[in-house]
């Protein structure tokens, strides 16, 4: 009778609000927007996990990030703020505020003894603008890596806001079974996912039509994934960087920057490589928006089930969960881990795969 009883529980129908629920808003790093975004002398207001954020670049090019409301009466600083030197100054009263958020003294008149105005960490990393986010409070515990991606060309960005779930996007490549069904790749392989803290790692090789191909995919937080992705016949290293940063309950801007390096251009004179590099980054673009387009309709509409019904050949999901539960507040009871199941299926996609992700890694590297 117990066992009955959990039968129809489990397969008891949910309705689509109780499947479609918020997840909480995770910790760590999350694009606010592109560095060119930000000239100097520039005020930008951006909305971030429900409220908003005014970011702002001083005259000598410091970055900052701080809360959109003065401390003094409340003015919003996003509308009508403005820099002045390296002094963010609100419209309401003129008060000027100093890059670490101290209001210092207007030029002619007396020291001001007002409250702070609050900043948030923030990092500029491959051209965009990261600000640092956590539940309690707590600083930055981790900082990017360094990437040297001076031999590549120009980047091409672009962003797109969707509904849904930050949490599908790194999930979409431990999700081996779609690489087939969605984008119609072929001899998918994958190896293991491989964890450090709040990175994780797993390459992958594959075909499309006739053409190989295989890329190193690593997750920094759930806020950014970085490919790169290596055409060996094309001579063609392409590095795509997508970033995921939540605005407000089930809305999320997905941000994508590309850069790209073909071998045997080296040997030519830049100026003669630049046509090749302009036509690679049209095609790239159109192929890349054309395939992640298959993976944002998806998206855009999903639920998130804490308990999917897997499958053989899925893939490491929930390995990748597990993880994943490292970046959302440890208090919050919506975000939950089911039990694994079919839990041999994800091993399968890992063998005789070991010599391929150890030359992927030392290729990136």
């Amino acid at each position: 009778m117990d066992q009955m009883r959990a039968n129809v529980s489990e397969n008891a129908p949910r309705s689509a609000v109780e499947m479609r629920r918020p997840l909480p808003y995770p910790n760590g790093w999350f694009a606010l927007c592109f560095s060119h975004d930000v000239k100097a002398g520039t005020v930008r207001l951006v909305p971030f996990m429900g409220g908003e954020l005014v970011v702002y670049r001083t005259q000598l090019g410091a970055l900052k990030v701080v809360n959109p409301y003065c401390p003094h009466m409340g003015a919003h600083l996003g509308h009508g703020g403005r820099v002045e030197g390296e002094n963010l100054v609100c419209p309401f009263h003129g008060l000027k505020y100093a890059p670490d958020g101290r209001c210092v003294r207007p030029e002619g008149e007396r020291p001001i003894r007002a409250p702070m105005l609050s900043t948030w960490p923030v990092r500029e990393w491959n051209g965009a603008v990261f600000v640092w986010r956590d539940s309690e409070g707590r600083p930055p515990d981790w900082e990017f890596p360094e990437i040297d991606l001076h031999s590549f060309g120009h980047p091409i960005s672009s962003s797109f806001e969707l509904g849904g779930y930050i949490q599908d996007v790194a999930e979409n490549l431990a999700d081996v079974a779609h690489f087939s069904a969605v984008h119609g790749f072929k001899d998918v392989e994958q190896g293991p996912l491989l964890t450090d803290g709040p990175r994780m790692e797993c390459a992958f090789k594959q075909k499309v039509g006739n053409q190989s191909f295989h890329f190193q995919a690593t997750w920094l937080g759930l806020g950014c994934n970085s490919v790169m992705v290596q055409f060996p016949r094309l001579g063609l290293r392409a590095y795509t960087q997508t970033m995921f940063t939540p605005i407000a309950p089930l809305r999320w801007v997905f941000r994508v920057r590309h850069v790209f390096h073909l071998a045997w251009l080296d040997r030519w004179p830049a100026p003669l490589g630049a046509p090749f590099y302009g036509l690679l980054r049209v095609f790239f673009q159109h192929w890349f928006h054309r395939e992640n387009m298959k993976d944002l309709r998806i998206w855009d509409h999903k639920c998130f089930d804490p308990e999917p019904r897997l499958v053989p050949g899925d893939g490491p999901i929930m390995a990748y969960r597990r993880w994943a539960a490292q970046f959302y507040p440890a208090a919050s009871p919506a975000y939950e881990v089911a039990p694994l199941k079919f839990a041999a299926a994800p091993q399968a996609q890992s063998m005789h795969f070991d010599r391929f992700a150890a030359s992927a890694r030392s290729s990136v590297e």
